[in-house]
């Protein structure tokens, strides 16, 4: 009988970075399980907070990140399912509540080396990001996908 051995790592990322309204800061901690050199996957927490110039526009969200990422013959597909929740810090002054939202982003970045040309590699990534809230006006369901070139070196 054959053994199978995976490899377990732990990653912990901070990122901070300030725009005109104000700062955002992340916080994940995967951990990552290697089964084989062609079948990764890693989960782990994400935790993000806006610090707003305007409180109403101040929020925390945090959730569980999956991520798999798959070699075949073929294809190489990475995948992503994030479900979450933001809780914001204030009342919106528009709609008189304070916003509440859960939300999930399923997404993938699909390639293939068969189509690598000098080293840009084409990627197609659908996604679809499913936002519920208790302010109707942001219920929002956006789903597609995107077409991009990787430069691999």
């Amino acid at each position: 009988m054959m053994s199978r051995e995976s490899v377990q790592s732990y990653n912990y990322h901070f990122l901070a970075g300030s725009g005109l309204s104000g700062i955002n800061y992340r916080l994940s901690a995967p951990a990552t399980y290697t089964f084989n050199p062609a079948m990764a996957l890693s989960i782990g927490p994400r935790v993000e907070f806006r610090d707003a110039s305007f409180a109403e526009q101040r929020y925390i969200n945090a959730g569980l990140d999956f991520e798999a990422a798959l070699n075949f013959k073929r294809v190489t597909v990475a995948a992503t399912v994030y479900p979450y929740r933001t809780q914001f810090w204030s009342t919106d002054p528009f709609w008189g509540k304070r916003r509440s939202d859960k939300a999930l982003y399923v997404g993938a970045v699909i390639s293939s080396d068969r189509v690598r040309v000098k080293g840009l590699l084409p990627t197609l990534n659908p996604f679809c990001a499913l936002n519920g809230s208790n302010i109707s006006y942001y219920r929002v369901n956006n789903c597609g996908f995107n077409i991009g070139v990787r430069k691999i070196f």
